[in-house]
């Protein structure tokens, strides 16, 4: 049996280094792929990862090379810009599989206000979405509208402005949360 080449990205993402750990403990019948330039630092800790691309930010290009140099791989996007990237070419990569969920529910999760508006419409309890104003006399989060692993995330405290433009931003409660997320990177 050929074994599979399983395409990852973002060597500083902690979700790769986590997804290519259990994929070294648990897949007997895969290759790692990283689509990444090859370093001291990449290399010892992603040791028996094949290391493919010079330029790690033109997914497209990496792709289709990848898909023209392999006839069985399987693609793990990790972050939504990467998800996007692959939904507009994924038609021309026929040797390339993926793990995604379908268009609309990707868009549908994408954008966390729509999203969060579907839960409400669905009886799921998420933290309540407020309008922007001048001041809140409550924690609240402002969160980008798209994005993930935390970025663009921001408090905003009691009596700070919590005014923002509601095409790219959302403002929901704050709900305090007792444990924390540590890891490597």
């Amino acid at each position: 049996m050929s074994k599979a080449k399983i395409i990852l990205y973002h060597p500083s993402s902690r979700k790769t280094f986590d997804i290519y750990n259990y994929l070294i403990a648990k897949a007997l019948f895969v290759d790692i792929l990283m689509i990444s330039h090859e370093s001291l630092v990449w290399k010892s800790l992603y040791p028996k990862a094949e290391f493919f691309g010079k330029s790690p930010l033109n997914y497209s290009d990496n792709l289709y090379a990848i898909n023209e140099k392999y006839e069985n791989s399987i693609f793990l996007p990790i972050e939504e810009d990467v998800m996007e990237i692959y939904f507009k070419i994924r038609t021309n990569l026929r040797n390339i599989k993926s793990v995604l969920p379908d268009e609309k529910v990707f868009h549908l999760l994408r954008d966390k206000y729509s999203f969060v508006n579907w839960c409400m419409q669905n009886d799921i309890s998420v933290p309540k979405l407020r309008a922007p104003k001048l001041m809140y006399n409550h924690p609240v989060i402002l969160k980008p509208r798209k994005g993930s692993g935390s970025r663009g995330i921001r408090d905003i405290h009691p009596g700070e402005s919590a005014l923002y433009d509601e095409t790219t931003f959302m403002l929901q409660d704050f709900v305090k949360s007792h444990s924390g997320v540590f890891g490597f990177f």
